[in-house]
């Protein structure tokens, strides 16, 4: 569709519990795949992808990083010496994010693109609404931040 070689494909997402299964899930009944979303994928980013490629111009390029202390470890060791997922306040966790901005060449923002270690988890395991979770929350900081008002289509 859009000629563009292989090599030089490079897919990045988000990943959140709150949104239609990919594949078979062992976690808890009502997770199961949707085949008519999970089918629509390579029509849908092959689109994305042509959509960008009819979109490129000269551009500028950022990057920043800072700290930010809002995630935590998730490995909590228990008195007996047992594993379990919980909230390890005094673990490492990595609290770097990153930055990546684009702007066209009258700095005018393209895309944002951001690096944090969380993981997306806020509904909880019960959970069977579609929602961004928290990324959707930081896309909103990040777009009026930046000046983008609007996430490309």
């Amino acid at each position: 569709m859009t000629g563009i070689p292989f090599e030089n494909v490079r897919l990045s997402y988000t990943h959140t519990h709150s949104g239609p299964s990919l594949g078979p899930t062992w976690l808890h009944e009502g997770d199961e795949m949707v085949p008519d979303y999970v089918n629509s994928l390579p029509h849908r980013l092959a689109g994305a992808a042509w959509q960008a490629q009819q979109a490129l111009q000269p551009a500028r390029l950022a990057a920043a990083s800072a700290s930010a202390a809002i995630n935590v470890n998730r490995r909590l060791k228990l008195d007996s010496g047992r594993v379990v997922c919980g909230r390890n306040w005094s673990g490492f966790a990595d609290r770097e994010l990153k930055l990546i901005r684009i702007d066209d060449i009258d700095q005018r923002p393209i895309a944002v693109v951001v690096n944090y270690g969380a993981h997306p988890t806020i509904m909880g395991p019960p959970n069977q609404l579609i929602t961004p979770d928290y990324p959707g929350v930081a896309r909103r900081v990040v777009e009026h931040g930046s000046g983008r008002r609007e996430h490309p289509r």
